[in-house]
């Protein structure tokens, strides 16, 4: 269209260089999909392999932290704070049962601290045990009726 303009002649067909442009137009789409569906396969490689890195680094970290929790409580089974902590790993981890004896020996250590009893609740939920993480969530809440959990929770000021 711009050289018949420029050429000032308009009697040649419009077809010849519309076909030509349309040619140029698709093979320049179909570059830029090669290129960038290139591109995108390269990053999702690259992602994974950082993935894969961040986990074995999140696994080697959650070693670390519960060897030097198991020394912790080995050395003084009555600290009230490495079984809770300890409790926490295991709950990430997926064990409920076995991060609510941790809270349970917790609380043994400390029945008015707030923190194991709210935990334990957690670990109750997962389960699926409501009734028990309800029953866990008012104690913690007359535990400690100034706590961040109470202010956020006053439902369970209410008497059943």
């Amino acid at each position: 269209i711009a050289t018949r303009y420029k050429n000032k002649n308009f009697s040649q067909s419009i077809v010849n260089g519309t076909k030509c442009s349309i040619l140029i137009l698709i093979l320049a789409i179909g570059i830029g999909m090669f290129f960038s569906q290139r591109k995108l396969n390269l990053t999702a490689t690259r992602m994974k392999a950082e993935w894969k890195l961040t986990e074995r680094r999140y696994s080697a970290d959650y070693i670390n932290r519960f060897d030097s929790l198991n020394t912790v409580i080995q050395n003084d089974s009555g600290n009230y704070k490495a079984l809770v902590a300890r409790g926490l790993l295991k709950r990430q981890k997926g064990q409920y049962e076995a991060s609510i004896k941790d809270y349970e020996r917790a609380l043994q250590i400390n029945p008015d601290e707030i923190k194991a009893t709210l935990e334990m609740g957690y670990s109750m939920g997962a389960l699926g045990k409501m009734k028990q993480q309800d029953s866990l969530s008012r104690i913690a809440v007359h535990l400690d009726s100034n706590s961040q959990f109470a202010k956020e929770h006053s439902e369970y000021f209410k008497s059943e």
